[in-house]
C-alpha cells in the first residue's frame, strides 16, 4: 500500500517509505488491536472504520 502511494506521487512529504511502512505495521499489530477491542471495549466495526481512516489521513499528501 505504501509503495503504491509513493509510486503515484501522493506520499505525504513528512514520511519516508520506510517510516510509513514501520508506522503502518505498528498500527495493525495484534497487540494494539487486542488492546483496543478487549481491554478498551471498542466494537469491531468502530475499530475497522477508524483504522481504515488512519493510513489515508496520515500518509497521503493533501
Amino acid at each position: 500500500m505504501i509503495e503504491r502511494i509513493e509510486d503515484a506521487g501522493k506520499m505525504n512529504l513528512q514520511w519516508t517509505v520506510e517510516g510509513a511502512v514501520d508506522m503502518l505495521w505498528s498500527l495493525i499489530s495484534t497487540d494494539m488491536l487486542v488492546g483496543l477491542a478487549d481491554e478498551r471495549g471498542w466494537e469491531t466495526a468502530k475499530l475497522a472504520q477508524r483504522l481504515g481512516l488512519l493510513p489515508r489521513r496520515a500518509f497521503l499528501a493533501v
